[in-house]
């Protein structure tokens, strides 16, 4: 038997009971999680979220796929193109277990800070230079501020299209 790690879809806010379950069933398993502040209150708070939301990391075999399945709080095993239970490469799981520092996966840092001057390096606005004003959700988003000959623009861009 060849056991490779897998990912399961776990049913909403069960992602820790399945985890819990699995290895009680004697199956590795990964479950990445990051911090994350949050203004809870008007206090500043620490949380603890999923890398992947409703994701688990299990290491199994194909035989083993029905007692995956079927544990508590897992609602589906992700299949591949196969209709077998796809495998996650071994090289994933170390790139985001060597990101970890205290149990947590820590996020690089996409490196502008608040008011700090960027250039446009793609799209209609090629060439321009702007001021970051902060990231928006999606995460790879951003909000620029813009001088132009009328005025100052508020501008939302890709990450990737900044320098």
């Amino acid at each position: 038997m060849k056991y490779y790690w897998r990912c399961v879809y776990c049913k909403p806010r069960e992602a820790k009971v399945a985890k819990f379950y699995l290895e009680k069933g004697g199956f590795e398993t990964f479950y990445p999680l990051i911090k994350e502040k949050k203004r809870v209150a008007g206090k500043i708070k620490e949380i603890h979220k999923e890398l992947f939301p409703n994701y688990l990391f299990v290491r199994f075999s194909v035989e083993d796929y029905r007692t995956v399945k079927y544990t508590k709080g897992v609602s589906r095993v992700v299949l591949g193109d196969n209709g077998e239970p796809a495998v996650v490469d071994d090289e994933i799981i170390e790139a985001i277990k060597g990101r970890m520092q205290d149990g947590f996966v820590v996020l690089e840092e996409k490196g502008f800070k608040k008011g700090e001057k960027v250039l446009i390096k793609d799209g209609p606005f090629k060439g321009f230079e702007a001021v970051f004003l902060k990231e928006i959700k999606p995460r790879d988003r951003v909000l620029i501020l813009l001088k132009t000959i009328t005025g100052e623009l508020k501008l939302e861009i890709d990450y990737d299209k900044l320098k």
